[in-house]
């Protein structure tokens, strides 16, 4: 069997078995050498001597080239953050942990409602679940919780699932900054609705006199396993419980905390 003009050629021969009506399938596929596309893709019957007329069958379209798999895409920083956190900024967006709208102004004090957006997207990421998904299988969970000032759903969540309190008036007070001890307090409780047990020993501060007493255990813990660190380079160091948490700090802790659990 042979093709014509530019298409390839195929030579095959055959011992056809001495009985009537005998006749051999097989695949074949012809292609042209100038267009690259097949002339014929399918199963060619064989009968007795008959000769296969080939230039009478339809042409197949060529398979396409599977499409190139896209380069990954760098993470990018909007603006400078400090020399000491910008290494793991840079790892917290290229693991896509950082919401959007956080991902600047890193020098600047992070709000408690920025905090929970970036709380509840590693929830997600570290779960691989929805939150409502994750609440919904939290045994301590809140059934109802609202805020008079937020209808934020992180901050909703957040509070469902016992990683952040209202105001004593009720309010949730989403655009006031945090302190580092509400930091520690919000990354354990996290650590906490994804399964870890954040008991841990006391850690000496040498400012431990100023850490309120509902605080210390959250920050034995974050301290512990190496989120939260001494804010200066004394021993025992500061832990500067009342001091405010930048964003900087919040996206480097947050990717800390991800990578531990």
């Amino acid at each position: 069997i042979t093709g014509t003009k530019d298409w390839t050629l195929l030579s095959v021969t055959f011992t056809m078995p001495e009985v009537e009506d005998a006749y051999i399938q097989f695949p074949v596929k012809f292609w042209s050498v100038l267009s690259g596309a097949a002339w014929f893709d399918g199963l060619a019957v064989v009968e007795g001597d008959k000769p296969v007329d080939y230039a009478s069958l339809a042409p197949v379209e060529a398979p396409k080239p599977a499409e190139p798999t896209p380069a990954p895409v760098a993470p990018t920083l909007n603006g400078e953050p400090s020399a000491w956190a910008k290494e793991e900024i840079l790892k917290a967006l290229e693991a896509d942990l950082v919401p959007e709208h956080v991902n600047s102004a890193y020098t600047t004090d992070i709000t408690r409602s920025d905090f929970c957006d970036l709380i509840i997207k590693m929830i997600e990421k570290k779960s691989g679940k929805a939150i409502a998904d994750v609440i919904a299988g939290y045994a301590d969970a809140k059934a109802d919780v609202s805020f008079p000032d937020t209808d934020s759903a992180n901050v909703i969540a957040a509070a469902k699932l016992g990683i952040v309190n209202g105001r004593s008036s009720g309010a949730f007070d989403p655009t006031a900054n945090i302190t580092r001890q509400e930091a520690a307090k919000m990354l354990a409780l996290a650590a906490k609705v994804l399964g870890a047990d954040i008991t841990a020993s006391e850690v000496a501060f040498a400012d431990a006199d100023s850490i309120y007493a509902w605080a210390k255990e959250f920050i034995y813990y974050v301290n512990t396993i190496g989120v939260m660190n001494g804010t200066s380079t004394t021993t025992p160091p500061n832990f500067s419980p009342l001091r405010t948490y930048t964003r900087e700090q919040s996206i480097l802790t947050v990717y800390r905390l991800w990578g531990a659990l």
